[in-house]
């Protein structure tokens, strides 16, 4: 599943640095030092933020592994090891479950999964000529941020980073995909200037939304580009040809599924999250 918080814009610095004082105390000690390592006040909650999303998600998909719901407890089970890339993973007895973290100016993402995951949230915004060269065509701000998100979520799936050429090798084309055995969703998320979300087909944790049609969500969509809503785009990347687990640990042969013939996600696993209440969570 991918979890999602929205960061208000109408918190002052000194809001944050209250936010992060609260939180830093739940912080395992590795993560609180990069955090501490960060001078703006806003960027310094926002790391400690999108650990604490790490938290509630994995205790949302893994109740029998994580029982306590708030984040201190959590802290103390899990610590993160680093592959060669310094792509951070969780150490045993949790390296069986993958996770991936990201965060822009407006928001913040976290996926979780049984299997190697990739993800990224991107603001909208208008690239620099530099970047814009890099592209085989000329695109929009809407399309350069969608391009631009399922690209870092594809290079944050392998570890790679961001070292290939866009103009060679274009990470919206299906040819690309089905070539890398890739899976990669993309959704754009809109939200009001509360920091409320307006996507039909987004549920919600805390006020459990049901869902309406994709072809509700796109009339949504557009209707919302006309009244100049804010909208971030939010991608998964996973590999395809995997096989997964249908039941909890221990897992058997049996158990094993194939992906070969389906999505391992869709846009129907991302969830919001609202920012107040995953504080609430970790603070309770």
């Amino acid at each position: 599943m991918i979890y999602y918080s929205i960061i208000s814009e109408q918190l002052s610095s000194s809001d944050y640095e209250k936010m992060y004082m609260k939180l830093s105390a739940l912080l395992p000690d590795f993560r609180r030092k990069k955090a501490e390592s960060i001078i703006p006040a806003k960027e310094r909650a926002v790391s400690a933020l999108s650990f604490v999303l790490l938290c509630h998600a994995l205790y949302n998909e893994y109740p029998h592994r994580f029982p306590a719901r708030n984040t201190a407890p959590i802290c103390k089970l899990i610590n993160f090891s680093y592959d060669k890339n310094g792509k951070p993973y969780l150490s045993v007895p949790y390296d069986d479950i993958f996770f991936n973290i990201s965060h822009c100016h407006t928001a913040i993402a976290c996926a979780v999964a049984p299997f190697k995951i990739g993800v990224d949230i991107q603001d909208i915004r208008h690239p620099s000529p530099a970047v814009l060269k890099r592209f085989p065509a000329a695109m929009d701000d809407m399309s350069f941020s969608k391009l631009w998100s399922r690209y870092e979520a594809y290079t944050k799936l392998t570890g790679e980073g961001i070292t290939k050429s866009l103009a060679s090798c274009d990470y919206m084309s299906e040819m690309f995909i089905k070539d890398s055995n890739a899976g990669i969703i993309t959704s754009p998320i809109f939200y009001d200037a509360s920091c409320h979300t307006v996507n039909d087909t987004i549920r919600s944790n805390t006020t459990n939304n049901s869902n309406t049609t994709n072809s509700n969500n796109t009339t949504n969509s557009n209707n919302i580009i006309t009244q100049k809503k804010t909208a971030v785009f939010l991608s998964a990347a996973f590999h395809n040809n995997i096989q997964i687990s249908n039941s909890n640990p221990p897992y058997t042969q049996d158990s094993l599924i194939s992906s070969d013939d389906y999505m391992l996600l869709n846009t129907d696993d991302i969830i919001y999250v609202d920012l107040s209440c995953l504080c609430d969570i970790a603070l309770f």
